[in-house]
């Protein structure tokens, strides 16, 4: 709660500038559009993946339409409020959409008090107003739900918040030709064994400006893929369209 507290204070988690992720964003589109089905999962908290691409593009399980939950925003305009269905996820994973998966949580993402269900908070809007059908508010935590310490990810990983999540990221790790790790440093041991027991691919790239003096503690820890990770030494903000090229002939 301090922490959200503060983040929140500071809106920083709304301030997502997006010019230097241009390249990035043209490769994932790219390869969309010669038909590869795209998943990003990310360990942030942060609105990044929806500012770069975009929230109408994105397919996260969070339905919009008929949606019971809505809220006024400045005391002007009412708009919805969606809420988490596991199934929408399921039904809409296609090449057409980025399917994204934050598996520890976000800054908009609030549970209703009463039903078990997840919210997501629309930009600008007071979290104390979020009404079901005209109701009253329906949220008394106004923390929003994302997991920092391992005690806590540890006791959450199985709560229907997270854990529906986790279960389609390992079956997504078991069905992908290629995984992209980016800026991840592996201190995770629960992503790191859900990487080695579940990834089935052919190559584990890792895109990281400190990855040639990890790269053996990353092989270490990723045991079974030793022969099948390549490394590349920048950050995602660094890499040219032509790096991005370069990616694809190691792995399509």
């Amino acid at each position: 709660q301090l922490v959200s507290q503060l983040i929140i204070s500071q809106k920083t988690y709304f301030a997502c500038k997006t010019d230097k992720y241009k390249n990035f964003r043209k490769w994932i589109i790219d390869l969309q559009n010669i038909g590869h089905t795209i998943f990003i999962n990310t360990l942030n908290h942060d609105l990044l993946i929806e500012s770069v691409f975009g929230e109408q593009n994105i397919n996260d399980g969070f339905v919009y339409e008929n949606s019971p939950y809505s809220v006024d925003i400045n005391n002007e305009k009412i708009v919805s409020v969606p809420f988490y269905n596991k199934k929408v996820f399921l039904d809409k994973i296609s090449n057409r959409h980025i399917n994204f998966i934050k598996l520890h949580g976000s800054f908009d993402y609030y549970k209703d008090s009463n039903e078990h269900k997840l919210l997501k908070c629309p930009r600008g809007a007071a979290i104390n107003r979020i009404e079901k059908r005209n109701s009253q508010p329906v949220i008394e935590n106004y923390a929003p739900l994302f997991l920092i310490g391992n005690t806590e990810k540890e006791k959450e990983y199985k709560t229907f918040v997270y854990k529906d999540r986790h279960d389609i990221y390992k079956d997504i790790l078991s069905e992908s030709k290629a995984l992209f790790v980016i800026g991840y440093g592996f201190g995770d041991d629960g992503i790191n064994n859900d990487i080695n027991e579940h990834f089935n691919g052919n190559l584990l790239y890792v895109i990281d400006p400190t990855a040639n003096e990890k790269s053996c503690a990353i092989k270490n820890k990723c045991s079974f893929l030793r022969d099948r990770v390549k490394f590349l030494n920048k950050s995602i903000e660094d890499l040219t369209y032509n790096d991005f090229m370069q990616i694809n002939q190691d792995f399509l």
